[in-house]
C-alpha cells in the first residue's frame, strides 16, 4: 500500500512518519512539507493513500486533494488537522476526503486507520462524524433530483446501500457476486451521475435524496 504523507508541521510530520516507516504493508513513497514536493511525489509515485493537512505553507490542503481526486477516483485522501468545524470539514469532503481526524486523533492510531480506509471505510473522529451527521439532516434536495435519482440503476443502489453500511469494496463484491473491479467502476458512474468528488459525498446524497434507505 503506496502511502504519501502530506503534514506542515515539522514534529507531527516526524511522529507520524516514525510511526508508518516500519510496517511491513506500508511502502512510504514520499514525507511532503509543502503542496510543491507532494505532487512532485504523486506524480512519481501515484499514491494509494494520501494524508493530508489543509494549512500547508505553500497553499491550501484543498487544492491538491481536489487534484489527486480529478485524477483518480479510487485514492484515498485522510486528512488529519487542528481544525474541525463544520465548514472545514464539509469543504474537505466536497473537495474529495474519504476520512478526516481532528486533533483527538493519535499518531499511534494511523496504522490502523489507513488499514480501515484501504478497505473501504471511512475513518472520522466523533467530533467529525457529528459534522456529517448534521449535513445529512441539513442537506436540501438540489433542483436535480429527478435527474439523479432516475440515472441510478439498480445495481449502482446496491453498490451504494453496501458503501453506505461501510463494507469494504471487497465485501461488496462478494455480496453483490462481482468483482472488486467491477464494484470500484460502479463507484465512479455513481460520483459522475450524483456529481460529487467522493464516495462519502455519494452517501450524503444518496440518503438525503431518498435513493438509498438505511435501517439500524
Amino acid at each position: 500500500m503506496r502511502v504519501l504523507l502530506t503534514l506542515a508541521d515539522a514534529p507531527i510530520r516526524s511522529e507520524i512518519t516514525a510511526a508508518v516507516k516500519n510496517i511491513a504493508h506500508i511502502d512510504l513513497v514520499g514525507v511532503a512539507g509543502s503542496l510543491r514536493q507532494a505532487r512532485s511525489y504523486c506524480l512519481l509515485h501515484d499514491p494509494d493513500v494520501l494524508v493530508i493537512d489543509l494549512d500547508m505553507p505553500d497553499g491550501s490542503g484543498l487544492d491538491l486533494i481536489r487534484e489527486c481526486r480529478r485524477l483518480s477516483a479510487t485514492m484515498e485522501i485522510m486528512v488529519i488537522s487542528p481544525v474541525a468545524d463544520d465548514l472545514t470539514v464539509l469543504a474537505a469532503i466536497e473537495a474529495g476526503a474519504t476520512s478526516y481526524l481532528d486533533q483527538t486523533f493519535r499518531a499511534v492510531d494511523l496504522i490502523a486507520a489507513i488499514d480501515n480506509l484501504s478497505h473501504g471505510h471511512s475513518p472520522v473522529t466523533s467530533a467529525v462524524a457529528r459534522i456529517m451527521i448534521r449535513r445529512i439532516q441539513q442537506m436540501a434536495p438540489p433542483a436535480t433530483e429527478k435527474r439523479a435519482i432516475s440515472a441510478i440503476t439498480d445495481r449502482e443502489r446496491d453498490v451504494l446501500w453496501g458503501l453506505a453500511k461501510g463494507y469494504r469494496y471487497s465485501e461488496i463484491a462478494t455480496i453483490l457476486s462481482i468483482t472488486k473491479h467491477t464494484v470500484i467502476s460502479h463507484v465512479k458512474s455513481i460520483c459522475r451521475k450524483l456529481q460529487v468528488n467522493s464516495r462519502s459525498e455519494a452517501v450524503f446524497v444518496a440518503i438525503s435524496q431518498n435513493i438509498i434507505y438505511i435501517k439500524n
